[in-house]
């Protein structure tokens, strides 16, 4: 990436002859360019005023590769107006990464930018003092820390790199940034990225920031087809559903305490009401061997449609019972049937008491109309002695199972935005 300032001239648009095949390559910026390299014969030569052109290096690329942005083209992007002079292709020797640069030009900055693209992905950069911006840590763990605003860089990869090969003009001699002498680290905070390049006491930093592929597409006047295609997550792109985390976790928050609210809420329009409540104690029918004679509780009344619970609270201890039961609307003959196996042992053993089981049990109906309804209990327990059975109904119960239910539904959003999260992290490039 070029570091020294331009010329505060017009564009003179010009050319340099190729001392390797004689094609020209243009020089717009007549003042400072005094490095070329040929797009034809890929050599890379020097050329200041009136000397003869001298040949520093001749590129041998594994692929040729066509520019999308061809190198005179001019547009804008960031709100000012480019136009492209150079063009690299770059590897990076560490992780043998590919990407390209395009040298970018405005007679009115003080410096270069340059537009780099790898797999699609596209950042734009310039120099940059860094003020307010300190770097911390060693080994191989690094970051950036701004102050004003308060904002971390964490230290993304580190690497040298080699050119494959360029086109246009620089006004600096780009071989000399090859090689493992030149140190590259890339520090991020999506959407922005701080670049240092570092060659022994030699240091010099850029500022970036993603830049959307449509934008280059607009900016320069070529059409998002002849742009190299979007390959995994860009380390700068932060997609919609991370830049909407903040408000929906808010969102999501807020209807977690509505959901828990709601039994205090409901309970203060439509309180529990107990419209039942007897003992009752089972007698041996003896008529049948080894039966009990069934239950059947008086009338009572339910006056809203809604939750009913039915409760069993027994005596039984070291036994059990089996309870058929049906809850009958005496006016429709409409039954709900329920059955409940109830057990409880204890004893004393070790020198510890334990227990196992319980002694009562309940069950929940989401909705029952209102009016006259009984119950019709049918004990049966392999027991001779007497078992007090307490039938209790209450109207309007709190269902916290459909609580439970409520809040799955709710977290459902934020673990899915999650999952998305970490897949989108594991494509990142």
């Amino acid at each position: 990436m070029a570091t020294t300032s331009t010329s505060e001239n017009a564009l003179q648009p010009a050319g340099v002859a190729c001392p390797g095949c004689g094609t020209l390559v243009p020089n717009i910026d007549t003042e400072n360019s005094c490095y070329f390299a040929c797009a034809q014969c890929y050599t890379f030569f020097r050329k200041k005023g009136k000397t003869q052109p001298e040949i520093v290096k001749k590129f041998y690329p594994s692929e040729m590769v066509v520019p999308p942005i061809p190198v005179g083209t001019t547009g804008t992007l960031d709100g000012k107006q480019f136009t492209v002079v150079g063009f690299m292709k770059k590897t990076d020797t560490t992780h043998e990464n590919r990407w390209h640069e395009y040298l970018l030009y405005n007679n009115t900055l003080d410096n270069y930018f340059t537009l780099a693209e790898y797999k699609g992905h596209w950042t734009l950069l310039w120099v940059s003092q860094l003020k307010g911006i300190k770097l911390y840590g060693a080994g191989s763990f690094h970051e950036m820390r701004s102050f004003s605003p308060n904002r971390t860089f964490r230290q993304y990869t580190k690497y040298s790199f080699e050119i494959e090969w360029a086109s246009g003009e620089f006004d600096w001699d780009i071989t000399t940034d090859e090689g493992p002498h030149m140190e590259v680290y890339e520090f991020v905070d999506a959407p922005d990225i701080i670049v240092t390049e570092e060659d022994g006491d030699k240091k010099v930093c850029y500022q970036g920031k993603f830049v959307d592929r449509t934008d280059v597409a607009v900016g320069f006047g070529v059409s998002l087809s002849s742009l190299p295609p979007k390959f995994g997550a860009g380390v700068l792109e932060i997609p919609k559903f991370i830049e909407q985390e903040k408000p929906m976790n808010r969102f999501t928050l807020l209807l977690i305490g509505i959901v828990l609210l709601s039994p205090f809420i409901i309970s203060m329009f439509k309180p529990s009401r107990l419209v039942f409540n007897e003992v009752y104690r089972t007698t041996k029918d003896t008529s049948a061997w080894s039966s009990i004679n069934p239950i059947v509780t008086p009338p009572f009344e339910v006056k809203h449609s809604g939750a009913l619970n039915v409760e069993f609270v027994t005596n039984i201890t070291n036994n059990w019972i089996e309870l058929q039961a049906s809850l009958v609307n005496d006016k429709t003959g409409k039954t709900y049937e329920f059955t409940k196996a109830l057990e409880f042992y204890q004893g004393y053993e070790g020198g510890e008491s334990w227990s196992e089981g319980d002694f009562e049990s309940d069950v929940n109906f989401s909705s029952v109309p209102a009016g006259t309804y009984h119950i019709n209990l049918y004990p049966y327990a392999e027991t001779s002695i007497p078992i007090d059975i307490n039938v209790r109904v209450e109207q309007n119960t709190v269902l916290y199972s459909n609580i439970a239910w409520m809040l799955a539904a709710v977290l459902t959003l934020p673990i899915l935005r999650s999952w998305r999260k970490s897949a989108y992290e594991n494509n990142i490039f």
